[in-house]
C-alpha cells in the first residue's frame, strides 16, 4: 500500500504542475488577447 500511496502522490503532483502551467498559459494568452 505504501508504494501505491507514493505513486498516487507523484501523479497528483504532476497533474497539479500541468494544470498550473496550463492555467498560467491561459492567463498569458488572455492578457495578450486583451
Amino acid at each position: 500500500m505504501g508504494i501505491a500511496k507514493t505513486t498516487v502522490k507523484m501523479h497528483t503532483r504532476n497533474l497539479r504542475r500541468k494544470l498550473g502551467a496550463s492555467t498560467r498559459w491561459d492567463v498569458q494568452r488572455r492578457l495578450l488577447a486583451a
